[in-house]
């Protein structure tokens, strides 16, 4: 399946990904966002900014599962060890839900305006972007315990990482594109 979400029309559009052909589409709250997919895709998870929670949508049956606050602006979201980690950009931390319900069974602090979570390619990291913060939270991908922070300035956003292990991280606020270098935590 190809999942859409449309922040401004407030629906989410389940397609065939082969055909492109629409399948079902689904009201499940205000301002869906971004989707992580359990390791069998058959669920989606959806970040609704609007209305503070997560959506579990059924890939094969096309319905909503589950829909649970989890806090104010959830934005990025993906599985990781069998739990969900969700940026809740309107306050300072990851939650960790557990996917089956959606219960919230930890925070972890990061910094205002936590964003989204990115694994590291080689498993070694776990990095959250705090867009307010202007920081890099490093976590560690066993334990989800911070274990580095990288000061950021322009508001990081997004990470994409090259064959050297560098960081290419978006810079919202300035509309600049920062390399940090995740040993040393500097960055150019």
């Amino acid at each position: 399946y190809l999942v859409v979400t449309s922040l401004r029309r407030d629906q989410v559009d389940i397609y065939d990904a082969a055909t492109r052909t629409l399948l079902q589409r689904l009201k499940v709250g205000d301002m869906p966002s971004h989707v992580a997919y359990s390791p069998d895709s058959k669920t989606v998870y959806v970040t609704l900014q609007g209305v503070k929670r997560v959506a579990a949508i059924s890939l094969d049956e096309r319905r909503l599962l589950w829909s649970a606050v989890v806090g104010p602006e959830p934005a990025g979201i993906i599985w990781h060890n069998g739990k969900l980690l969700v940026g809740v950009m309107g306050a300072d931390h990851v939650a960790v839900m557990n996917p089956a319900d959606g219960v919230v069974e930890r925070t972890i602090y990061t910094g205002r305006g936590a964003h989204t979570v990115f694994a590291a390619p080689d498993g070694s990291a776990l990095y959250v972007t705090s867009r307010v913060e202007s920081r890099l939270t490093v976590l560690d991908p066993t334990t989800l315990e911070p274990k580095g922070r990288i000061e950021l300035p322009g508001g990081p956003d997004c990470i994409a990482f090259d064959p050297q292990g560098k960081l290419w991280v978006t810079l919202r606020w300035v509309a600049r594109v920062a390399q940090v270098d995740p040993r040393t935590g500097t960055y150019e």
